[in-house]
């Protein structure tokens, strides 16, 4: 059995330019005081996702970003409303220790090279967001609310083939999918034979079916926010289970 890295994720925003009702998504003082408690915790790696994608967030992300990594000593990835080379060059030189892109390299594939070719094949990690549409799962955009007509399977070989060499997959339960229903065998497909690190997003999901994903070959990791967010605990016990 693969060594599991266990990842929790941290969805931030600027409550100087930006509003949320959300618990879940916490301003930066919060989200410090939450990074601590997973690094605590035993996490393997932090994924900050930030929501307040404008122009205007800039100067205060990347100071929280600052700040994280000269006191928290995991290795940090950061994603949300990265949309060119020089967003992700500004976001590493916070000293993070890679960037995830999603929705822009769909628009653009060609950034993916790009970014590569400027920053390095260990520092870039592609996300995909697909949900089921009439049958088949696409590929969705900004934060899996757009729909797109790429085909989920089409979109991970080509950006393997385009020389990616970590991705995230997130498989989007709509509305009324039963949580009990985890589309296993589509992940199973859509990773099999892929020969970098895959790592698995997983929302509200039971234990079961998160079993289930931890027990595929290919998958190197597992992020969630709402999964760990008020049990920390969860962290070690999966550590120790899958370590």
């Amino acid at each position: 059995m693969n060594t599991i890295k266990i990842i929790p994720a941290i969805y931030t925003y600027d409550k100087n330019i930006a509003q949320t009702n959300s618990l879940n998504i916490l301003e930066y003082e919060d989200a410090y005081e939450q990074a601590l408690t997973y690094q605590k915790s035993g996490a393997d790696e932090l994924y900050i996702l930030d929501i307040s994608a404008n122009h205007d967030r800039k100067k205060g992300l990347l100071k929280f970003l600052k700040h994280l990594s000269k006191n928290i000593k995991l290795p940090i990835i950061v994603g949300g409303g990265i949309h060119n080379v020089r967003d992700v060059q500004e976001i590493l030189a916070t000293g993070v220790a890679k960037v995830t892109v999603n929705s822009a390299a769909v628009r653009n594939p060609d950034l993916i090279a790009s970014v590569l070719k400027a920053c390095g094949k260990d520092k870039l990690i592609i996300g995909v967001d697909s949900k089921r549409s009439f049958g088949e799962w696409k590929v969705y955009l900004n934060g899996a609310k757009s729909r797109t007509e790429i085909d989920l399977y089409n979109w991970v070989k080509l950006c393997r083939v385009k020389g990616v060499g970590e991705m995230v997959i997130t498989l989007v339960a709509r509305k009324n999918d039963d949580i009990d229903e985890y589309p296993i065998e589509i992940l199973e497909d859509t990773i099999k034979n892929m020969d970098i690190p895959i790592n698995v997003a997983i929302g509200n999901i039971t234990d079961e079916n998160l079993q289930k994903i931890l027990n595929l070959s290919n998958v190197s990791g597992i992020i969630s926010g709402t999964y760990f967010v008020n049990r920390p605990e969860k962290i070690l016990e999966l550590k120790q289970k899958y370590a």
